[in-house]
């Protein structure tokens, strides 16, 4: 039972981990929203916040030094929100797929690693697509594209992974 325990610790860590990863790539996000978008999509007091205060105009100032789209910091953002609740997921799911003893102590915490696994190496990858203006889907090109890549590997080895764990000890 403490292999359920131990794996579940793993798995929710991963997960508040990546939810705190989410809510710190928002504010890049948001940054890269508001240079985007300041002269055309925002409404006429908006646009006067931004223009007519100090506030205002060091928050542009600043959004102008993050690099990146929109479209990048987005994704980034929901991986790693996605990848977060997953990770909690595996942790909700792990005592029942121990619970019938089809799934050995190694491969109880095998879940929980594969939880950490997840959230780190597609938190990991997304963040260096978005800094670097990459798409990290494929192993060529550019440096940063390939050290995206890299970053996803892992997870696309863990993903399938604690799937098939979990189908075996549920099923």
């Amino acid at each position: 039972m403490d292999d359920v325990k131990t794996s579940q610790r793993r798995a929710v860590l991963a997960g508040a981990l990546g939810l705190a990863a989410a809510a710190a790539v928002g504010l890049p996000y948001a940054l890269v929203v508001v240079r985007d978008n300041a002269a055309t999509s925002f409404n006429a007091q908006d646009r006067a916040y931004l223009t007519d205060t100090a506030a205002g105009r060091a928050f542009v100032a600043l959004a102008k030094l993050v690099p990146g789209t929109e479209r990048a910091w987005r994704m980034a953002h929901l991986e790693a929100l996605t990848n977060a609740f997953l990770a909690l997921l595996i942790a909700a799911l792990t005592p029942l797929a121990a619970g019938g003893g089809r799934l050995a102590p190694s491969e109880t915490l095998a879940l929980g690693d594969s939880a950490a696994t997840l959230v780190a190496s597609n938190v990991a990858g997304s963040v260096v697509a978005a800094v670097a203006g990459v798409r990290g889907l494929t192993l060529g090109g550019s440096a940063p594209n390939v050290l995206a890549t890299m970053c996803f590997l892992p997870g696309v080895y863990a993903l399938p992974r604690a799937a098939y764990l979990l189908a075996r000890g549920v099923w």
